[in-house]
């Protein structure tokens, strides 16, 4: 990808100079990260097409305007110089500011504004952005919970103008991830592993004699009287991590019906 250097300049309004940031300008998609410092004044007219954007980062607050109108947002004093991620997001040609909100040892989290040539700056209902990723019209968050990474797409949403939670993924290990596909009214399809950034379904082969399969309630497993035989192939949909077992929910498709269940993952093998 080509990087074209863009020098950002930010005016300090209680000084008679100016500050010059220097940062990197993304072609695809446009965006740029800006630092805004206490006291300064940040304004550009080539991240927003057609949209002078203005940023005034001030004691306790933000302002953030977009052709002269202006929204206030309150401020992380934790955070200075005062951060943002800057331009067309999604590549869609619709123009957003992040303003970072939190930041720790692993993740750094981010508000999200919609930019209009005509009005002043909204916020959508979209999840934060955490540690945010931009790739092929696709916003990523990826955080880390204990001791497991998990992934939330963002896509971008022709028919409500408003960005929604497309797909998560949450890491086992690093081959595998266990996949829900969303639409824009919030509703996930049934999990399925696949392997790690990647849609190939993970499967697997029962590796002992017998396998029994187990139903689960809460985080206890209980053995059914059903089995599976040594050979037997199963698709894998969900996995239950206890520390001292793990074990996999998996599919199967019998003479006669297709068993929905729990097997001890000692007794298959990955294929």
């Amino acid at each position: 990808m080509k990087i074209i250097r863009l020098i950002l300049t930010a005016y300090v309004s209680l000084a008679s100079y100016s500050i010059v940031l220097a940062s990197e300008l993304k072609s695809d998609p446009p965006y740029d990260y800006v630092k805004v410092p206490d006291g300064g004044h940040f304004q550009n007219q080539r991240l927003c097409p057609g949209i002078t954007l203005s940023i005034k980062s001030g004691n306790d607050q933000i302002s953030l305007g977009a052709n002269g109108k202006w929204i206030t947002i309150n401020k992380d004093d934790s955070i200075e110089p005062s951060e943002f991620i800057i331009g067309d997001l999604w590549n869609n040609r619709h123009c957003y500011v992040a303003t970072k909100v939190a930041e720790s040892d692993v993740n750094e989290s981010y508000e999200l504004y919609e930019i209009n040539p005509s009005s002043a700056p909204t916020k959508p209902k979209s999840p934060s952005l955490i540690n945010p990723e931009f790739k092929d019209g696709t916003v990523i968050s990826s955080y880390r919970d204990a001791a497991r990474w998990h992934k939330e797409f963002l896509c971008y949403s022709v028919q409500t103008g408003s960005p929604y939670l497309c797909e998560k993924r949450t890491s086992l290990n690093d081959s595998i991830e266990k996949k829900e596909s969303c639409d824009q009214r919030s509703h996930c399809s049934s999990p399925i592993l696949v392997s790690s950034n990647t849609d190939k379904q993970i499967m697997a082969v029962i590796s002992t004699d017998k396998a029994f399969t187990f139903s689960q309630k809460g985080d206890k497993f209980s053995q059914n009287h059903s089995y599976l035989i040594k050979g037997d192939t199963i698709n894998l949909v969900d996995f239950e991590d206890l520390g001292s077992n793990l074990y996999y929910r998996f599919k199967y498709e019998g003479k006669s019906k297709e068993t929905d269940a729990w097997i001890n993952s000692t007794e298959v093998k990955l294929l």
